[in-house]
């Protein structure tokens, strides 16, 4: 009894001290140590409008008014909110930094050092100080991070309470971005800030616009967490990737899009294969910005209707680039400036392709090949996937299902066309006894070049398609040169000539690692973007996995980049001197130099097409040029579900940059050989318009590698002052020359399409579209063969007759389609660059030819600038293609009966003029791409 009474006594002492500790412990911390001095800042909840509201507690949908309080944010309530997403909680105004001291100068620009505002905390991790350095690097670029900064040496500990918090700055990306010597002498750009809170205001010096302003929402910057909203002066927002969008121009309606790289099919507007946190901005007077977040970190950006763009990071640090354009044009061309210009693709490349994931055997690939051959149908490319690999093992080919592989890319060789073959990171443990028996394996843990678990040691472990795998690291000291020699063996057994490299988000078949993950911090952060899933290791590896630059954490969205590097480097060991074609399903800022991109898994439906198109200019956006969907689907059975579909998708798919058919396993084959004749011979047609094309193409992406063009573009590129452009996405010019209209819904054989404010042409007919179309929607015809195209005053287009493949479509005749601008006082342009077609570097080693056209009225010029392939090989001149035809629309004046060229008169059965039409026709000319040559139109010419 007296032990009872004893007990009873010790727990009531038990429970008193509790909760004296409770309610006395957090008092005790604030009023020592590192938070001796501290006063917390009263909260300012400033009157706003609901459309300003920035979202303070994004981790729950609806958290209570005493969360939001207890962080130090403001609650309200809401007007009207149908879709419950206007957030109740909402930042204060004085969340953040202050300035500490001045401005810090330097050659290009200054520091500014700030301290944090003592306000509540988000999640336990802040960061006391930063620094912010401002680099004025072009009259048109800006570049400035936010990082963390000390006072003290590192050695010393911060808070000494948290033995977890030895000084270490936040994650940088790896990879150096330009730098310049000194601050640029003149810039478009005022770059401003306040002290108290600190914010910063960019502004726009030509127009005195405020284009970037982030005193709304606050600025938080914690080990694993950063946010930071930048006001924009317009609505008119487009990019970040990737995802599947329903708009190309964003709706700032309170949206949050993910990026964080995944392995999901592209069926919701979840985060996709890449990350690409930039977007552009057109200010309401046409003139346009991009924003770069330079940050590899799982993150999301949310859209509110201010407008304005709220960042928020799982880490890393703010390293910001503003270009200034100030049109959509060159602010793709300053942002390629800062991530590195596209590769120009081997010629053949944008040839036709196809494939399927699973022939199953030779002889299935062999019948795909026949009957498109025996079709008359020119493809250059058949690829291979994973299931021609011995029980799906990289490096090694299944000698029993693909024998005759071998055979079969000789044959395809001896008629000048390629095989590409796939490719995963993940390598196979698997093999009995893989030291002896699978030297890939066996050298690559030898080297220690597999990503390895938290203790540094142990390899991760996952499933793929061989079963158990373990992952390369390609950030790891000879990972590239171990890939490339693997590589150059195999190469060596199957003379392939392209290289895909899939599955590199990484994505992997288990959660994480086949024994788990071990680290909370990394893999449940206190902060998770908007994902497809809230796991941050889902089908992919634990975020405390360790690579040669760090952890997985903050890498992961730079691994399919290092892995399309690595596989570009490898494809220079395998091709000396030739321009490797590699796709990559996983990007991020600059993999273009590298590598193109196919849009994933997508589905045959007719939403589908039109999801393409969007993707496709974004990624032109992203300095990513060559990329294309899967034409007619990667899933689905349309070939006898829905056969128009198909059909509608080769007429669009035919312009695409990348343009393939590539089919899922289990699935119809989808090559154009599979069909019905009426709709075979269609697809035939067009794939012929696309060889017919490639010379104005090949030009295109030449300008994307030297000047950083886009290839394919959304109209607003090229029309910014036109408001109504702005949102039109469901027709894309190819260049600034033709302009593509698809048919995206079944059984519709009219398109609307939007004609800009300038001259357009039928491209088949050359008939002039009537003036009062432009700048304004129109009904045009579509019938089922036929998609609508048209031709941009101003412009010349070299053009070529079609080949089976692009080696033999390269020595046919050549021809200029020459459409006369708008003013007729002006002048039409276009030029042509050629080379061997897969010689690296071409141009920069001057193994090339450039030719420029000019027309006007009375004479077409036709000027050859470079000459260089011809002067390092003369022996290539026999290959080179002569122009033989001019075709000249828009016309006005009647040349009569004498045309000239070079000096020389041609015979009046050589050349028509069709007065109703307004279109001149050239033809029986031969005239070299090596030399200058004038054609003079009209009575004022007089031959010598």
């Amino acid at each position: 009894m007296a032990m009872s009474k004893l007990a009873t006594v010790i727990i009531s002492i038990g429970v008193f001290v509790g909760i004296v500790i409770v309610i006395f412990l957090p008092t005790i911390i604030i009023t020592s140590g590192p938070y001796a001095n501290w006063e917390f800042n009263t909260v300012q909840c400033q009157e706003l409008r609901e459309e300003d509201r920035i979202d303070c507690y994004p981790e729950l949908e609806r958290p209570t008014k005493r969360q939001c309080q207890l962080r130090g944010c403001c609650w309200r309530s809401v007007t009207w909110d149908r879709d419950r997403v206007i957030p109740r909680c909402f930042f204060s105004g004085n969340i953040g930094y202050q300035v500490i001291g001045s401005e810090q100068m330097m050659a290009i620009g200054y520091y500014l050092n700030l301290e944090r505002l003592y306000t509540p905390h988000f999640y336990q991790q802040e960061v006391r100080n930063l620094q912010l350095m401002a680099d004025m690097q072009t009259e048109n670029r800006l570049h400035f991070k936010l990082y963390e900064f000390r006072f003290v040496e590192k050695s010393e500990r911060k808070y000494e309470e948290r033995e977890d918090r030895a000084w270490k700055p936040n994650y940088e990306i790896p990879i150096e971005t330009p730098r310049v010597g000194s601050s640029a002498g003149y810039t478009d750009y005022i770059f401003n800030y306040t002290r108290n809170p600190f914010h910063i205001k960019i502004s726009r010096k030509t127009s005195n616009a405020l284009i970037i302003d982030t005193s709304l929402g606050g600025l938080v910057y914690e080990e694993q967490f950063l946010h930071l909203t930048m006001k924009l002066p317009s609505s008119t927002v487009y990019g970040f990737g990737e995802h599947r969008k329903a708009r190309l121009k964003h709706e700032v309606d309170w949206h949050t899009w993910g990026m964080f790289n995944a392995d999901v099919n592209p069926d919701s507007d979840a985060n996709l294969y890449g990350s690409h946190p930039f977007f552009m901005c057109v200010e309401e007077n046409g003139d346009a910005f991009g924003v770069l977040l330079y940050n590899s970190n799982a993150m999301d950006v949310f859209l509110s209707p201010a407008p304005a763009v709220t960042w928020r990071t799982t880490g890393g640090i703010f390293d910001f680039h503003v270009m200034m354009g100030p049109t959509p044009e060159l602010v793709i061309q300053q942002y390629l400036e800062i991530i590195g210009r596209p590769e120009v693709p081997p010629y053949w490349a944008l040839g036709f392709q196809m494939g399927m994931e699973n022939f199953g055997n030779a002889a299935e690939l062999e019948a795909m090949v026949q009957r498109n051959r025996d079709a008359d149908i020119p493809f250059d490319v058949v690829y291979g996937d994973m299931d021609i690999y011995q029980d799906y093992v990289s490096f090694t080919y299944d000698t029993t299902n693909y024998r005759e592989l071998p055979d079969i890319i000789q044959d395809l060789h001896d008629r000048g066309q390629k095989f590409v073959i796939h490719l995963m990171p993940g390598v196979s443990n698997q093999i009995p006894e893989p030291r002896f028996n699978y030297h890939p394996f066996y050298y690559a843990e030898k080297e220690g070049i597999f990503i390895n678990i938290s203790d540094g040691i142990k390899p991760v472990r996952g499933l793929l398609f061989p079963g158990e795998v373990q992952f390369i690291d390609f950030t790891a000291d000879y990972a590239k040169e171990w890939w490339a020699t693997f590589l150059k063996i195999f190469h060596d057994e199957i003379d392939f000539d392209g290289l895909v490299i899939t599955y590199n988000e990484p994505s992997n078949f288990v959660n994480g690692s086949k024994n788990g993950c071990q680290n909370e911090r990394w893999n449940y952060p206190p902060f998770v973007p908007r994902l497809k899933s809230e796991m941050l290791y889902h089908n992919t590896l634990c975020m405390e996995s360790k690579q040669r630059y760090g952890n997985h954490y903050d890498l992961h969205n730079l691994y399919g980049h290092f892995s399309a590097w690595a596989t570009h480097f490898a494809g220079e060991i395998v091709w000396p001197e030739r321009r490797p074609m590699v796709l990559s399903r996983s990007t991020f800022p600059g993999t273009g130099r590298f590598a193109g991109h196919w849009l994933g898994n997508n589905k045959a439906e007719w939403q589908d097409i039109y999801h393409s198109l969007v993707a496709m200019v974004e990624f032109n956006m992203f300095g990513i040029p060559f990329v294309g969907a899967n034409i007619c689907g990667f899933y689905g059975d349309p070939p006898i579900d829905d056969p128009e579909l198909c059909q509608r998708w080769m007429q669009v798919g035919a312009f695409y940059p990348l343009s393939r058919v590539y089919k899922a396993r289990d699935t119809q084959p989808a090559d154009p050989a599979s069909f019905p004749s009426t709709i075979r011979d269609n697809m035939k047609k067009y794939i012929e318009e696309r060889y017919r094309i490639l010379p104005y193409l090949y030009t295109c992406f030449y300008h994307a590698h030297v000047d950083g063009f886009a290839v394919a573009r959304a109209p607003f590129y090229d029309f910014p002052d036109d408001e109504d452009v702005w949102e039109v996405d469901w027709e894309f010019l190819l260049g600034p020359a033709l302009l593509v209209v698809p048919v995206m819904d079944p059984g519709v054989y009219t398109v609307s399409a939007y004609i800009p404010d300038d001259r357009f042409y039928d491209y088949y007919t050359g008939l002039e579209l009537a003036r009062a179309n432009q700048g304004r929607n129109i009904s045009h015809p579509a019938p089922l063969d036929t998609i609508p195209v048209f031709t941009r005053g101003g412009y010349i287009i070299p053009l070529q007759e079609p080949g089976n493949t692009t080696k033999y479509s390269r020595l046919n005749p050549m021809s200029l389609l020459i459409s006369m601008p708008e003013d007729l006082d002006d002048i039409a342009y276009g030029d042509l660059f050629w080379d061997d077609g897969e010689t690296a570097d071409s141009y920069e080693q001057n193994l090339d030819l450039y030719l420029e056209f000019f027309a006007d009225v009375t004479k077409i010029e036709i000027n050859s600038e470079r000459t260089g392939l011809y002067q390092n090989n003369p022996d290539i001149g026999e290959e080179l293609p002569h122009i033989t035809d001019v075709r000249m629309l828009g016309l006005i004046s009647d040349p009569g009966d004498r045309i000239v060229v070079d000096n020389r008169e041609v015979t009046q059965d050589q050349f028509n003029y069709e007065s109703s039409s307004k279109i001149l026709t050239i033809w029986g000319l031969s005239l070299d791409i090596l030399s200058d040559h004038r054609i003079d139109l009209g009575s004022t010419s007089i031959p010598v």
